[in-house]
C-alpha cells in the first residue's frame, strides 16, 4: 500500500493504469510503500507496485486511485502478456480476452473496490485535470510552477501502441465489458473510447 502520513492520503496504483507515471508525481509528496512484515511496519521508497490493503484508519484518510479506460487497459494487459507483436491481432485478442476475463474476474477487474470507493480517480487520460483535484498537489510549488504539467505530457510506458485498437473489440466484448462494469463507468466517467 502507498501512503503519505503527512497528507493523510493513501493511494492504490492499479496495474496498467499509469502507475509508473504516478510514482514520479507522488514521490514528490512523501508517499512511501507501507509493508507489515511479521508485525514490523516498514516504509520503503515508493515503487510502481500494485499490492493493496486498506490502512486500519482508512476512513480518516483520503483515498486516491490510478485508473484507465477499461478498453485501452485490457488491450495493454494483452500486449504485456503477449510479448510478440506479430501475434497481436483481433482473433488472438478475442481468445485471450474470453480466456482471461471470466465473469467474476472481469467484475473484480472493473470494480475492485470492496470496502470503499476512491475519493479521487487519477485517470490516465486526464492526468493534469485529476491531479488538480488533490488539494496538496494543486497548492504545491510543483503544480504552480508548471513542472507537473510537463511531467504529465511524458510517457513512461508504451503499452497503448496497437494500431487500430477499435478493430480488436467485437460488439459481444463491448457489451460484456459494459455489463460487468456499469458502476465503474458511471463513477469514472469513461465510455467506449473509439
Amino acid at each position: 500500500m502507498n501512503i503519505s502520513e503527512k497528507y493523510k492520503t493513501f493511494l492504490w496504483l492499479q496495474p496498467k493504469a499509469g502507475s509508473v507515471h504516478a510514482v514520479q508525481i507522488f514521490r514528490k509528496f512523501e508517499f512511501t510503500d507501507y509493508y507489515n512484515v511479521n508485525g514490523e511496519i516498514i516504509y520503503p521508497k515508493l515503487t510502481a507496485n500494485h499490492h493493496f490493503i486498506y490502512p486500519w484508519n482508512h476512513k480518516s484518510y483520503t483515498f486516491l486511485c490510478t485508473t484507465r479506460n477499461p478498453f485501452t487497459r485490457i488491450l495493454s494487459f494483452y500486449k504485456f502478456n503477449c510479448k510478440n507483436p506479430e501475434m497481436w491481432n483481433p482473433n488472438n485478442f478475442e481468445e485471450y480476452f474470453f480466456q482471461t476475463f471470466k465473469p467474476t474476474l472481469l467484475s473484480n477487474f472493473m470494480f475492485p473496490f470492496k470496502n470503499r470507493i476512491p475519493d479521487i480517480f487519477i485517470r490516465q487520460e486526464n492526468l493534469l485535470e485529476d491531479y488538480s483535484k488533490v488539494d496538496f498537489i494543486k497548492n504545491s510549488e510543483f503544480y504552480q510552477s508548471g513542472e507537473i504539467e510537463k511531467l504529465c505530457q511524458q510517457k513512461f510506458n508504451h503499452t497503448d501502441t496497437i494500431s487500430n485498437p477499435q478493430e480488436y473489440y467485437t460488439q459481444d466484448m463491448i457489451d460484456y465489458i459494459y455489463d460487468k462494469g456499469k458502476k465503474y463507468f458511471e463513477l469514472s466517467n469513461y465510455s467506449y473510447p473509439f
